[in-house]
């Protein structure tokens, strides 16, 4: 889970393994636009609590990059720039 959430840490623009604070914080201000699509695309969670990723979209465990151009496309547009300024989309 937490190789999930440094993913979309990294998508958002922040640094991984220390940026993770900033998209809790956030968190709040936005909208489950993509809880839908995150689960039926990125993730499956078993009856039993455990879950497993579409590893498709994901490139953490080759590359130093999190994610592939897939989850890019999938989520509808590229990663965030560290300096560019953060939208309700991102």
């Amino acid at each position: 889970m937490g190789l999930l959430y440094s993913t979309f840490t990294a998508l958002l623009g922040f640094k991984v393994n220390s940026g993770e604070y900033k998209v809790m914080g956030l968190a709040p201000y936005g909208e489950p636009t993509y809880a839908s699509l995150i689960l039926e695309k990125l993730i499956e969670i078993k009856p039993d609590g455990l879950f497993q990723l579409n590893m498709e979209y994901f490139t953490f465990p080759y590359r130093d990059k999190m994610f592939a151009k897939k989850l890019e496309s999938l989520l509808g547009g590229s990663q965030r720039q560290p300096t560019s300024t953060l939208n309700a989309v991102r």
